[in-house]
């Protein structure tokens, strides 16, 4: 179980049993029960794996959550996270990537129904190749937190209050006047979603960074009998204004809307120009336009 947790957070699979504490998890996995009353765990449906750098730790499944408060169980888990790292790192998986996309790159382009184009399937294909570079220092990261950031030092005394300028001599003469400006500080990247508006084919989503850098949104949402992806949108932003983004709905999703209303969970994602990445989600029952 351990090995099977410690593989669906390092590949990003928010959808399975340990992926994250959502309503509709924990998710694509069967249990076998043998003669001897042996369960055997068979995970499945990674079809959105290799995009979300999940957090290590965390609640999840109830079996993952208690075996994170239990110190020999936890302690299993830690190295089962160490194993898979070495393990992925061995197979040297960006050629791989790049054999792949090779291989489908004439399929894809003679393809009448993909969404998006060629330039859509090269960024994600470039996406996953970061998202595997990064995840070995993620690890090490979750194995060795930063020490906390210090404290911020005392604000510096007031400065005493400049003498009071002399009187002019002349009637009419300029006068210089010392103005005291506060220290600029910096902070860590931030990201908020402000409004959110929703039409027959589109989710309009309002979302505010704290600077320069690259945004990325998706909706996810069950349609039929599985969770997919409802929309996605992306954008450059040149500094730290509210900016809004159009999420197209797949033909699903606005089906599903015109029938009746839409449960939705938006997750925005900033990659700031410098520094770490952060992201917010936030859930939606959108009605019928």
């Amino acid at each position: 179980m351990n090995r099977m947790w410690a593989t669906e957070k390092y590949i990003g699979q928010w959808d399975g049993y340990a992926g994250s504490e959502e309503e509709w998890l924990p998710n694509n996995y069967y249990l076998h029960g043998d003669a001897a009353g042996v369960f055997s765990v068979m995970p499945w449906g990674i079809d959105l794996s290799w995009g979300s750098r999940l957090n290590f730790g965390g609640n999840a499944g109830r079996l993952f959550t208690l075996c994170l408060l239990d110190t020999s169980c936890k302690e299993m888990y830690r190295q089962a996270v160490i194993d898979v790292r070495a393990k992925v790192t061995a197979l040297d998986l960006p050629p791989e990537a790049d054999a792949l996309a090779a291989m489908l790159n004439p399929w894809q382009q003679m393809d009448p129904g993909k969404e998006g184009g060629m330039n859509h399937v090269a960024s994600g294909v470039q996406g996953v190749k970061n998202f595997i570079a990064r995840r070995p220092g993620d690890v090490e990261n979750w194995l060795s937190p930063p020490p906390p950031d210090p404290p911020d030092p005392p604000d510096p005394p007031d400065p005493p209050d400049p003498p009071d300028p002399p009187e002019p001599p002349d009637e009419g003469a300029v006068q210089s006047v010392q103005v005291f400006a506060p220290a600029a500080t910096s902070k860590a990247a931030t990201l908020a979603i402000t409004r959110v508006r929703a039409s027959r084919s589109a989710v309009r989503v309002r979302v505010k960074p704290s600077g320069a850098g690259s945004l990325r949104l998706r909706g996810i949402a069950r349609l039929g009998r599985f969770m997919h992806t409802a929309c996605t949108a992306k954008a450059r932003v040149a500094g730290a204004d509210e900016i809004s983004l159009r999420c197209p709905l797949r033909k699903a999703a606005r089906r599903r809307l015109r029938a009746g209303s839409l449960r939705l969970r938006l997750r925005a994602w900033f990659a700031p120009k410098a520094g770490v990445p952060v992201d917010v989600v936030t859930r939606l029952n959108l009605p019928r336009p």
